[in-house]
């Protein structure tokens, strides 16, 4: 976390923007505290606050684009921003989309939690069907069951992407390179199987505290399962997107790094039907 000096001379430099991130919230907030104080030390105008994790955008342009009354900078705070929460806004947007008739579609997910059920509130299918699958009316909308014995809910889920060829899927890249739940000692590029059983590295579970899935490390499930390599690559197109600075070494290393289990993501290379979607905050210096 930078230091209250160092915030000084950027802000002495005109640093537009100022982005902290912390496993530790108290830093982050100390950090936001300093930085503020710092640039409305010669005003006599407060900065505005806005709150939640995703501001609408419209909101935030209005904030910063208004000409100060007291003709001093403009200070815009916005301490609880989460950039993967504009995610969920553009399902949002794409349940709205206009022309799609969604009774076409067969939805499928890629990973749950061994051991919660269907519903259960930390569970990827809850996710899902509280974000897009029962806000528009899917043909049908497959659910992994993670209650469900291992053995029965693997050859049960496995003989239903066998038999439904797979047209778009999207995804995303973990902290460690992951796609799905295909962690680094876990993943296989030649897997014969369609979905297996996994232990989740401490990268991966560590990430589901980063992304507020959980409170806690401890109460991260170890074991889920997971759709293979072979069978997510089966797809007819791909559309990996990727936001934030928590996933900008993990993205280099998917498109610069050796193609291999140890960032899983660079398989994604092996194929033309891929289309990546990355902001600046995870580009970083691939952007220069």
């Amino acid at each position: 976390m930078a230091t209250e000096a160092k915030l000084r001379q950027l802000a002495d430099k005109g640093c537009p923007v100022y982005y902290f991130y912390s496993s530790e919230r108290y830093l982050v907030r100390q950090a936001v505290t300093a930085i503020t104080r710092i640039l409305t030390a010669d005003s006599d105008e407060d900065a505005t606050v806005l709150d939640g994790a995703a501001p609408e955008i419209e909101q935030l342009i209005m904030a910063a684009g208004t000409i100060s009354f007291f003709g001093t900078r403009r200070v815009v705070v916005l301490p609880e921003i989460d950039p993967a929460a504009y995610s969920d806004k553009d399902l949002e947007e794409l349940c709205k989309q206009p022309g799609i008739d969604w009774t076409r579609v067969n939805g499928y997910h890629m990973d749950e939690y061994v051991g919660l059920s269907l519903g259960h509130e930390k569970s990827f299918n809850h996710f899902l069907s509280e974000s897009i699958f029962n806000k528009v009316p899917f043909k049908s909308a497959n659910l992994i069951d993670g209650s469900r014995p291992v053995e029965e809910e693997t050859a049960r889920y496995g003989q239903l992407l066998r038999n439904a060829p797979t047209h778009v899927t999207f995804m995303g890249i973990g902290e460690n390179g992951h796609i799905a739940f295909n962690d680094p000692p876990v993943a296989d590029f030649e897997d014969k199987e369609v979905i297996k059983k996994v232990k989740l590295d401490l990268v991966c579970r560590q990430q589901q505290v980063h992304d507020k899935c959980f409170d806690t490390l401890d109460e991260v499930p170890e074991y889920a399962l997971t759709v293979t390599v072979p069978r997510l690559m089966a797809s007819q197109y791909i559309f990996c997107i990727v936001p934030s600075d928590k996933k900008h070494d993990a993205t280099v290393a998917a498109l610069t790094g050796p193609v291999s289990t140890a960032c899983p993501a660079s398989i994604l290379r092996r194929t033309d039907n891929v289309r990546m979607y990355i902001d600046k905050a995870c580009a970083g210096n691939l952007a220069k």
